[in-house]
């Protein structure tokens, strides 16, 4: 478990049950379970790629930049900011959800700010393959740079996060307290 204090450093603890302490709110929060990176090296890798990819698409275009290119760079900085805001580590509290993301501040939503939670699957093939991408989106609480990834998981332009089970530690706990709290939209063969 973790437990913030006022200046939002990190103190971790092994027990549940442990308080929180938000920045903003000063209010005192019971974690109920954690949700953290199962790869911590994300926090730094993947900004890095994204800016690489940025640098790299936009120096093959600087000769001549014509509208089809301007427009595919403006496509891959789409992708870029979609990957980087929606994704984060998630602290389940008994009012809501603690999401700490990779590039913006943390924040505190409320489970009634919870519109809906659609998980995409696709079934196992021959060699037991299962992909499952979950997707939140919320009325309200997180950045409007939230909206963009939307588009891609199914929640228009809803404010999103999205879960993988690769990504993210105790996957099935989290599906588990999000269902007991709001209902869950399976797309693609459910388990």
């Amino acid at each position: 478990m973790v437990k913030l204090n006022r200046d939002n450093v990190r103190h971790p603890t092994d027990c549940k049950g442990t308080s929180i302490r938000m920045k903003r709110r000063h209010s005192e929060m019971t974690v109920i379970s954690q949700h953290r990176f199962k790869r911590p090296g994300i926090r730094l890798w993947l900004p890095v790629i994204m800016l690489l990819l940025l640098l790299l698409c936009g120096w093959a275009i600087a000769p001549r930049i014509r509208i089809p290119e301007f427009l595919a760079f403006l496509f891959m900085l789409y992708v870029a900011i979609s990957a980087l805001v929606a994704v984060g580590e998630i602290y389940v509290v008994e009012q809501g959800l603690v999401i700490n993301r990779l590039l913006l501040p943390e924040r505190f939503v409320p489970w009634d700010a919870i519109n809906r939670v659609v998980v995409f699957t696709q079934g196992e093939d021959a060699v037991g393959a299962r992909i499952e991408v979950t997707s939140i989106s919320f009325h309200e609480g997180l950045s409007p740079l939230n909206r963009l990834p939307g588009l891609v998981y199914g929640q228009g332009f809803r404010q999103t996060i999205v879960l993988t089970p690769d990504t993210v530690e105790d996957y099935e706990v989290l599906l588990a307290e999000l269902e007991a709290r709001s209902p869950i939209s399976w797309r693609g063969p459910s388990r």
